[in-house]
């Protein structure tokens, strides 16, 4: 009984101790979240714990809608406060300071304030997390992958995944509406896991992978993920404080996996392939090749093992899901307007059916669909940076050391001061007449200044060699199933599709 009066008094100093705890965590919360308002910033109040974004943690609403939320609720300011759990963040939406911020200050926003952590989860600590010089000289040795010269020597990899799409559709063609989301997802999945890890990706052959059990994990994250998801993404802080894996242990196993056995396989055959995992190769011997051909070294950047399988997580895990969610928003959009997609139809079949890479990128309407799917569907739907010194804002405001910076890009691309009838999907806002017309630094799928996202053009390489295969031979139609309009899926980081994306395909007469 002694014992037991001993254990049951532990555990009421311990639950004492924890109120009290919580206690002071609310009264500092409390005097916290009147942050904003002792700047004199307007501001969305918060609540605790979870500050401004308690809806996005519970999967209640979506990181695009609330990023969208918050930029309308700042109707005409130039920014507006919110809290990110007890961390006090702000919403850029004057295009001027938007662009001292990714461009004109750069040096000052140079990192993403996005939590990695190395020692715990290796794979965290990729090329779109890591900061500082690290991420300067990394990001230096990476871009090679993709100049005119590589992407045309990857270009007939992606086109064989893009045949593979053609034969797939036309199989589930005889047995009604296709589920779009599900198609686009295997052909995004097979073209970078090809690149990236060196792999048959087997997606239209298998029901599901390997592969694509690991990349479910955070194209439709659980509860739990999806919370460890916003506390590194916006609450770095806690996340650091509590050495949170932003990667599942099965997730890394997986990766580590693939990428020393075709590291392994590569070396010992001496096989060399023009795509994403040789270049990392290389860079793990020390190896960089210049454009003659001549083997020069450079002692700056020399990766491990753990190194290079998180760039290849990355690549693919970020590569797979944005490629694929444009390309079903085109097609569904394709379908809603018919007369946008009989024009392209009859560019397409000007330029005649085997395209090359040159050709493709020549094509100035499928260049302005694209252009605009990703307007009215940014598959990134914000973008941020972190402060690295206190920031004097045009007005004199401040905004202090260590506060992360969100652009909405969501919130502009549907201003309709900025673009004007923006839920009409209209490809001529970017034709040669019209795309002067749009603002500087309003249209930003896919970032801008020096954290541009590396993989741009590969990844619009993929998305029109994939329209422009699948229009050789079809014609896409809504059916009773299709969504009008589309929900928004609430649990996931990217801009995609709740549910299927049914449409119908018609074999085209020529």
């Amino acid at each position: 009984m002694a014992v037991s009066f001993i254990f049951d008094g532990l555990w009421v100093n311990v639950a004492i101790v924890f109120a009290v705890l919580f206690a002071i965590m609310y009264v500092f919360s409390v005097y916290h979240f009147t942050y904003w308002k002792s700047k004199g910033i307007p501001y969305i109040s918060g609540t605790f714990p979870f500050g401004s974004i308690g809806n996005v943690v519970f999967q209640k609403t979506s990181l695009t809608e609330i990023f969208l939320d918050f930029y309308n609720k700042a109707k005409n300011e130039k920014y507006i406060g919110f809290y990110s759990f007890l961390e006090p963040q702000i919403v850029i939406k004057d295009l001027a300071i938007i662009k001292n911020v990714l461009v004109k200050d750069f040096s000052n926003f140079v990192d993403r304030g996005v939590y990695f952590n190395e020692a715990v989860d290796p794979l965290s600590a990729h090329l779109f997390a890591i900061e500082g010089l690290k991420w300067k000289n990394l990001r230096a040795k990476l871009s090679p992958t993709f100049t005119s010269s590589k992407m045309k020597k990857m270009f007939s990899t992606a086109k064989e995944c893009a045949v593979e799409l053609k034969n797939y559709v036309e199989k589930l063609s005889s047995k009604g509406d296709i589920d779009f989301k599900d198609v686009t997802g295997r052909y995004g999945l097979d073209v970078i896991s090809s690149v990236a890890l060196g792999l048959e990706g087997n997606n239209f052959k298998n029901e599901n992978t390997d592969l694509r059990k690991v990349a479910n994990m955070f194209s439709a994250p659980s509860t739990l993920q999806m919370f460890r998801f916003t506390l590194t993404l916006s609450a770095k802080f806690i996340a650091k404080l509590m050495q949170m894996r932003f990667v599942p242990k099965a997730v890394e196993d997986y990766y580590m996996h693939v990428v020393k056995e075709n590291t392994e396989y590569r070396e010992n055959n001496n096989i060399k392939r023009d795509d994403f995992m040789q270049l990392l190769i290389d860079l793990k011997n020390n190896k960089e090749f210049q454009n003659n051909g001549e083997l020069k070294k450079d002692n700056q950047v020399n990766l491990t093992l753990e190194e290079m399988a998180a760039q290849s997580f990355v690549f693919v895990v970020g590569g797979f899901e944005t490629t694929s969610v444009t390309l079903g928003f085109c097609l569904y959009e394709l379908a809603l307007n018919p007369h946008i997609q009989d024009k392209l139809i009859d560019e397409l079949d000007e330029a005649g059916s085997d395209l090359s890479y040159d050709v493709l990128n020549q094509l100035p309407y499928l260049d302005m669909v694209v252009s605009e799917t990703l307007r009215k569907y940014p598959p990134v739907p914000t973008l941020q940076r972190q402060c690295l010194k206190d920031y004097t804002l045009p007005d004199g405001k401040i905004i202090k050391k260590g506060t992360l910076v969100v652009i909405s890009v969501i919130g502009m691309h549907l201003d309709p001061k900025l673009f004007p009838n923006p839920e009409e999907f209209d490809p001529e806002r970017f034709s040669k007449e019209n795309i002067h017309k749009i603002q500087p630094y309003s249209y930003l799928p896919f970032g801008e200044g020096p954290r541009i996202c590396i993989g741009m053009r590969f990844g619009k390489m993929q998305i029109k060699l994939a329209i422009a295969t699948l229009l050789s031979r079809f014609k896409f139609e809504t059916s009773v199933k299709t969504p009008i309009p589309i929900k928004i899926e609430k649990k996931t980081i990217t801009y995609n599709a709740e549910g299927g994306m049914w449409l119908q395909v018609i074999q085209r007469k020529k």
